[in-house]
């Protein structure tokens, strides 16, 4: 057993106990794939986060920032973000 399974099954235990942390982690994984989106679309393009910095206004750090999930990204930029690399965002009724 490696020393990842291992904290998994820890995290895994203390989230059967703890539904807030439950809840956290679902919004976490769902923010990381949704910022993965982005960072594909963006190599996909060839653009660079410099590129992307002047096509959406932002900052070129705060490109980096929310490619590395130091901070969550607000709503606006999200779409500013994802009109630029000519995405869409739709929502969905789940199952």
């Amino acid at each position: 057993m490696t020393h990842s399974t291992d904290i998994n099954k820890v995290i895994a235990t203390i989230e059967d106990k703890e539904k807030l942390l439950k809840k956290w982690r679902k919004h976490y994984e769902l923010e990381k794939a949704i910022i993965e989106k982005i960072i594909n679309r963006r190599k996909d393009l060839n653009i660079t986060q410099l590129e992307l910095s002047k096509l959406t206004g932002l900052k070129q750090p705060a490109i980096a920032r929310i490619e590395k999930q130091v901070n969550s990204v607000t709503l606006t930029t999200l779409i500013t973000i994802i009109d630029e690399l000519d995405l869409k965002l739709e929502l969905v009724p789940k199952r």
